[in-house]
């Protein structure tokens, strides 16, 4: 009986882990990214999200009007394409070009010009 257990156990975990490998999509590859937004608009919070090619938007925190923050990305960002959401009440959406984050980098990011850089 144990030796049937520890077949079937084993084959579990033979099935999961290239499935769990898929599911992250780089296996392992998460790095923190550091995102600093100035939000120059003078329009009230803003509400600032990532969104990644093919991912899910993950919201990063808010940015006070006539304030820069340091917001912190978490997730894989190799070979994946992302843009940056500003939401800003009583008014339209900022929305970033697309960028890609080379490894050691963050990012930098003005609303009112909507201009984007990354940093070292």
């Amino acid at each position: 009986m144990q030796t049937r257990l520890t077949r079937t156990l084993l084959l579990i975990t033979m099935i999961a882990a290239p499935l769990s490998c898929r599911a992250t999509g780089t296996a392992g590859n998460v790095e923190s990214v550091s995102i600093t937004v100035t939000n120059d608009v003078n329009r009230g919070s803003a509400t600032i999200s990532i969104i990644p090619d093919g991912g899910i938007e993950q919201q990063l925190g808010s940015v006070g009007g006539a304030d820069t923050q340091r917001l912190v990305y978490t997730g894989s960002t190799r070979a994946r394409a992302f843009r940056l959401r500003a939401a800003i009440s009583g008014a339209s959406d900022t929305i970033s070009d697309v960028f890609f984050i080379p490894s050691g980098t963050g990012v930098a990011w003005s609303l009112r010009a909507n201009h984007l850089r990354t940093t070292r």
